[in-house]
């Protein structure tokens, strides 16, 4: 889950949550119990990473080369 450092200083959600469904959904929520969510298929989470992946995303490193490694 998210802690108060993962957010950015726009952050308006109460307590942003997400869950990763065994069937590869994921869900982006305002806070626990909130019928309002964001639903990502594993194409939408794919169309989002591959947008975050190609700016400037600021990651280090170390924390890059974990993300290809899952991805191999």
């Amino acid at each position: 889950m998210w802690n108060k450092n993962h957010l950015s200083t726009y952050n308006k959600a109460e307590s942003p949550l997400f869950s990763v469904q065994d069937n590869g959904k994921v869900d982006i929520l305002n806070k626990q119990g909130d019928e309002k969510k964001i639903g990502l298929t594993p194409d939408g989470m794919y169309v989002l990473m591959q947008a975050w992946l190609q700016t400037n995303h600021m990651l280090d490193r170390e924390k890059r080369d974990k993300l290809i490694e899952l991805l191999k």
